[in-house]
């Protein structure tokens, strides 16, 4: 008994016509084993068969196990996020991949500087653009690298002062005090910087609006708004210099104003509602003394409040229509000792 290799083969039905047939079989790892080729005949199909030649082709496996050891990795992975400050540029880089500390480093920065600390912390104080890159390397020779990320330094270009031009102006206790019936303008000094990668801009805000220039050039130094309508408030005026790289200087100053006041040349106190008293209108007065005179030189009425207005009567009683004389101070916290004077002659009439 056996063991059958495949299926049978057929012989070729011509006389002197040879074929070839292939069987695939395994034996045992030792030992000897005995291939028996076995004949059998159809009907009618005689009996002749002759083997010609028979040959063995052998295909040997063996195996085993084989252990690997791999050598520690050297990757990284470190923040490329792009850095950016004006001025200064302080940074820190470290290596996701590596939280154990097992690599060697090296950081390597196009200012000069060479680190090889696991955690990269670096200052860049000039001004520019700045580039690098990472070596790391492991105990059995393993090694990674890769580009920092881009680094730059905006620079602020200073601006010198901010120009507040406006005649009669006086400077109380960090403020400038101006005078509302003057021409007002607005500007700033600057200093020039070739470096300056494009067009800076200045502007410049009062109260609630402001002033812009978009095209400040490299080679400018000053630049100015003239008129200027503010309000006759106290307010703070800034100036900002924006350089290309969105790096900014500012200066502030605070102003406030004189007193402004209008009296009108007469009125009539005839009980019609209509200039039934001297008012006086004003602007910026915590202080506003109104001294009325007759022709006489006597005092027919005073007050210091801005909201109290002489009604054309004297002590109760309506005064005589005529010319009088109007003596008038308004001052704020800003016109101390320096009261804003006028005279003026007042028709009361009927």
């Amino acid at each position: 008994a056996g063991t059958n290799i495949g299926n049978a083969a057929s012989t070729p039905n011509s006389t002197g016509i040879w074929a070839q047939t292939t069987r695939t079989f395994t034996v045992p790892a030792s030992g000897s084993a005995t291939i028996n080729l076995v004949t059998t005949s159809a009907a009618l199909s005689g009996n002749d068969f002759g083997v010609d030649d028979i040959s063995f082709q052998y295909d040997c496996e063996s195996y085993d196990t084989v252990w690997i050891a791999p050598k520690s990795d050297a990757q990284i992975l470190i923040d490329s996020t792009s850095l950016f400050a004006c001025d200064s540029l302080c940074f820190t880089l470290d290596n996701a991949l590596d939280s154990l500390g097992l690599l060697s480093y090296q950081w390597v920065l196009s200012d000069g500087t060479i680190d090889t600390s696991s955690t990269f912390t670096h200052c860049l104080l000039d001004s520019g653009n700045f580039s690098g890159y990472l070596l790391t390397s492991s105990s059995e020779g393993c090694t990674d690298s890769v580009a920092l990320p881009s680094m730059r330094v905006g620079y602020t270009r200073k601006l010198d002062s901010l120009v507040i031009a406006s005649n009669e102006k006086y400077y109380l206790n960090g403020t400038w005090v101006l005078d509302p019936s003057a021409v007002i303008g607005l500007g700033a000094h600057f200093e020039v910087y070739p470096g300056s990668q494009g067009f800076d801009s200045l502007y410049i805000s009062y109260g609630g609006s402001g002033l812009s220039e978009p095209s400040i050039q490299p080679n400018q130094a000053a630049h100015g708004w003239s008129p200027v309508a503010l309000l006759f408030e106290p307010q703070t005026i800034c100036a900002y210099l924006y350089t290309a790289d969105g790096c900014v200087d500012s200066l502030c100053q605070q102003i406030a104003f004189y007193p402004t006041v209008v009296v009108p040349n007469f009125f009539t106190p005839n009980g019609d509602m209509v200039n039934d008293v001297l008012e006086i209108q004003s602007t910026n007065a915590d202080r506003l003394v109104q001294r009325v005179y007759n022709r006489w030189g006597q005092l027919v009425f005073e007050t210091e409040r801005p909201d109290i207005f002489w009604d054309g009567k004297v002590e109760g009683k309506p005064a005589a229509a005529g010319v009088y004389f109007l003596e008038l101070e308004a001052s704020n916290l800003y016109t101390t000792g320096q009261p804003i004077l006028q005279r003026k002659a007042i028709h009361l009439m009927k």
